[in-house]
Order: structure tokens, then C-alpha cells, then sequence
């Protein structure tokens, strides 16, 4: 594997002061569990649509306006014990969409009771992974066996079939992205799956052509198209990486086959995970130099990449969600796998884009899911599904909370810059010192395994720095001018 050029994090546990994460309501009152699901947030991020049990009228549909008052079921949808199980929520036209499994159609709401009702305009439908463009609403139709995955178009009174003439035969999509007027589509064609398989297909809604757009694994074998993202005037996503097809890169497009190319900075980090991008950086989930998933951001302009998590075990960093100023995710590390191997935590990354805070770290409550809605009082909070296996169960799966604003630490994660930025340090790997230039003559230096602990620490006197360690990954910490420089090093015996 080749070089990367990364930024090292020096973790410190950080140690929330005020705003813990807290239950909002007990939805289940009668039994352990509510179990909020599918939530969705209007466009006005005013109100929470999800389906929850409050253990006498089955899973139906709730909203809440983010108080504690305004959550409450707002219909019970076969009005008897069963569950509705209402999911795939959509807003279109002022109108909240969703799917009454229950009854197994298409509703619709205004937000109150009396206009709740079968969407009959929407009969025989059931879609998600929607997009609105020019006045229309484009989806994925999966009514199993009617329209094999078809792009449908709605107007608001009538669903129809998209107008492809169908000349590379059914289309099969399952994931679709709004760049520069077209739809860009994960998908297949009955015609062509043999030949071809799964890969980036667009599709124009001004003529209704569906074409293949790029192939980036050869043969029948999938191209594994995700994660879009738009920066800057291009498309980024994740797709096969076309020197080694059992991993996927990070790619960037202008809307042209012949511009679509791998990013070459990135081109040796096997993509793993979502992809966002904030405050001009790009993140994403990637394996590290021990195949282990942590966060690594992207700089398009200057080509900088760097690591910003360093966790021993998969992160699994998803559900990005900027809220005044803060980047905020939910992920895992060692520690939230002492409780179960897929529980996860609430973290932020702070303005700077660097540095890495957990919320609440004492907290043992495992997040499902997270949102921000904003409350009648115009202030951002944050709900989340939990549910707190960790601590002695008391509510079990609910709706918990937590205010971004309260949000204060005693003690943040802290940052550090490459190492190469101000000196080459060398050899790497190393087996009992390492060559130190002039210039960090006379500067306070530690070196931290990889849980964290000081295992050597001094002032460099010389040029050539001894050390009697074990093998394996350590973390070189420099103060050089007033800032923290960091370096990893390999320690081969």
C-alpha cells in the first residue's frame, strides 16, 4: 500500500459537564419498549414523523415538534391493537406520504387526525428512496412484481411509469442521486445484468433515457455505487475501485463519463462507509493501516488527506448531522463494545474539523437513530432512539434527547498536525531508535502506544533517539513553535 499522508488525533477521554443525554418521553408506559422507528423530519425541520407503540394501540403513527407536550401519537391508523407499522415517509407538495403497512397502501397527512387518510392518488404504490425535481416527485417504485424497480413519476395527482421505452429492457434501481438535472441511478437492466450487472446508470428525465454512465467493475460483476455526495460543482461517491474490485474508492464526477475518475489522493483507502461533505472537507469511513475503520477527511482543494479517528476496533461512523456549527455522527469504539458488539454512541466534530468530542462518554445509552428537529421556541435539539441495555433497564428502547447548546466539556479531544509538515523523521519501520533533524533539537517529545498510554517521553538532546519498545504501532507527539506535531511510527523488532 502507498504512502498516505494523514493528520494524527491525540485522544483524551472527554468528560461532558452538563447536558447528559436524558430520556424525552416514555412512549411505552405499559410494557419496555416503544421502539420508535423510521422517523423522518419535514423540510421545515419543525416536526418528527415516526412509528412508535405505546403498548395498548400496536406500532403507529407519531410526531412530535420537539417537546415533551407536542410528541404524541397522532392516529391510531386501524384503530385496534395490530400494528400499522407506518414507514417510508416522503413530504411532497406540503403533504406527508408514507406506507401503512398495515393496510398496505399508500397514506398521506396534513399533521392531525382528520386529514390522515388513504392517499388513493398513490393506489398500487409503494416507493422510497424519492427525489423532487422540477415540480415532480421521481421515485423507486417497489411494489414486488409490478414495475421490477422502475423510476415512477408523480405530480402530486397522478403516478405514472417515467417514459423510458424500455430499450435495454426493465430497469432494476436501488439507489438514486439528483446531479445536474439528471438522476444518477445504482441499478441494472434486464438486458444487460448478464453482461453488465449492477453499475452507475443514469437517467434523464427531460427525454426519459435510461443508459448505462460509467462501468467500474468488468464483467457481470456489481460496480457498488453509493454514498453521493455533491461538493463544489461535482459528484462524489463511492464505486468499486477499478485496480482491485473487492474494495471501493472514492470517485468524483462532472456529470460526464469522460470526467468521472477515481480521486487520486484517496485512491489507496478502501471506502467503507458513508460519505459527507462539510466545511469544505469531505469525510469518510475508511480501513487505516491496520484494516481497522476509522474517519478520515478530504480536502478537494489542496489534495490533503488526513486521519482523524484512531480507534482499535471499526467506528462505524453514519447519520452525519451538522447542528450549530458541529458536525454531530454516531459511531463505536472499544468501549461501547463492552456492552454489546454493535452498540453505538453520540459524538461531534468540532468547527475546527479536526477535532473529535463524545458526547455524554459516561452515558451507556445505545443510539439506534438520531435527528434534529427545531423546537417551537426556534432552538435545535437533538432526539434519538436509545436504548439503555447498558445501565440497569429502566425504560428500555425510547425517545431520549439532548440540547446542542448545553453541550460543554471539561476536557476535548486534541488535535495534531503531520509530523512531515516541519521534519522527516527516519527509519519507519524502526526497531530501537530514530534519527532526529536539527531542528527538533531541544524539543519536549512523547511517544503513546496504541491505547493512549505515554510509554517514552523527554526532551530530544541528540539527533539519534533510542528507545527499547515492543513491536508494534506507536504515536510520535512533538511540540515544536507552540503546536503539536504527531507521527505514526511502526516498531518492527
Amino acid at each position: 500500500m502507498k504512502k498516505r499522508l494523514l493528520s494524527c488525533l491525540a485522544f483524551t477521554l472527554a468528560l461532558a459537564a452538563s447536558a447528559q443525554i436524558e430520556l424525552f418521553k416514555e412512549i411505552n408506559t405499559v410494557g419496555t419498549d416503544s421502539n420508535p422507528n423510521y422517523v423522518y423530519v419535514t423540510n421545515d425541520g419543525k416536526k418528527a414523523y415516526f412509528q412508535a407503540s405505546n403498548g395498548t394501540d400496536g406500532s403507529e403513527l407519531w410526531v412530535s415538534d420537539g417537546t415533551v407536550a407536542g410528541t404524541n401519537m397522532l392516529i391510531d391508523l386501524d384503530g385496534t391493537t395490530s400494528n400499522s407499522y407506518p414507514r417510508a415517509f416522503v413530504e411532497f407538495n406540503n403533504t406527508m406520504y408514507f406506507w401503512n403497512n398495515g393496510a398496505s397502501a399508500m397514506w398521506k397527512t396534513d399533521g392531525t387526525a382528520l386529514g390522515t387518510e388513504v392517499a388513493t392518488e398513490l393506489a398500487g404504490q409503494y416507493f422510497e428512496g424519492s427525489i423532487e425535481f422540477n415540480g415532480a416527485l421521481y421515485y423507486i417504485d417497489k411494489n414486488a412484481g409490478v414495475t421490477n424497480g422502475d423510476i415512477f413519476r408523480f405530480d402530486g395527482t397522478t403516478a405514472s411509469v417515467s417514459g423510458y421505452d424500455k430499450s435495454n429492457g426493465d430497469m432494476y434501481v436501488s439507489e438514486m442521486f439528483l446531479f445536474n438535472d439528471k438522476i444518477f441511478c445504482y441499478a441494472r437492466t434486464s438486458t444487460e445484468q448478464s453482461t453488465i450487472g449492477n453499475e452507475l446508470y443514469v437517467f434523464d428525465p427531460s427525454n426519459d433515457t435510461f443508459q448505462l454512465f460509467k462501468e467500474f467493475a468488468s464483467g457481470a460483476s456489481a460496480g457498488y455505487v453509493s454514498n453521493f455526495i455533491e461538493y463544489n460543482g461535482q459528484m462524489y461517491f463511492s464505486a468499486a475501485n477499478d485496480t482491485d474490485t473487492s474494495v471501493d474508492a472514492l470517485w468524483v464526477s462532472d456529470g460526464t463519463a469522460l470526467n468521472t475518475v477515481k480521486v487520486t489522493a484517496t485512491q489507496d483507502f478502501a471506502v467503507k462507509g458513508e460519505v459527507f461533505t462539510w466545511n469544505n472537507l469531505i469525510y469518510f469511513l475508511a480501513d487505516d493501516s491496520n484494516a481497522i475503520e476509522n474517519i478520515f477527511s478530504y480536502n478537494p482543494s489542496t489534495q490533503a488527506v488526513k486521519q482523524l479517528t484512531w480507534f482499535t476496533v471499526d467506528h462505524d461512523a453514519n447519520s452525519y448531522t451538522e447542528i450549530d456549527g458541529y458536525l454531530y455522527y454516531r459511531g463505536e469504539t472499544e468501549n461501547t463494545r463492552t456492552y454489546s458488539t454493535s452498540d453505538a454512541r453520540l459524538f461531534r466534530i468540532n468547527p475546527d474539523g479536526e477535532t473529535i468530542e463524545q458526547v455524554d462518554p459516561d452515558n451507556k445509552l445505545d443510539i439506534d437513530w438520531f435527528v434534529k428537529v427545531v423546537d417551537p421556541n426556534d432552538n435545535n435539539i437533538i432526539l434519538m432512539r436509545g436504548d439503555d441495555d447498558g445501565d440497569t433497564i429502566v425504560y428500555g428502547t425510547e425517545l431520549f434527547w439532548v440540547n446542542p447548546a448545553a453541550i460543554t466539556y471539561s476536557q476535548v479531544l486534541s488535535t495534531a498536525k503531520p509530523l512531515s509538515e516541519v521534519a522527516r523523521v527516519y527509519p519507519n519501520p524502526a526497531s530501537d531508535y530514530l534519527m532526529m533533524p536539527n531542528k527538533l533539537m531541544n524539543a519536549p517529545y512523547s511517544i503513546y502506544d496504541i491505547t493512549g498510554r505515554a510509554v517514552k517521553s523527554g526532551v530530544i538532546s541528540s539527533e539519534r533517539l533510542d528507545f527499547n519498545l515492543n513491536t508494534g504501532l506507536y504515536i510520535l507527539k512533538v511540540e515544536v513553535d507552540a503546536a503539536s506535531y504527531t507521527q505514526k511510527i511502526m516498531v518492527r523488532k
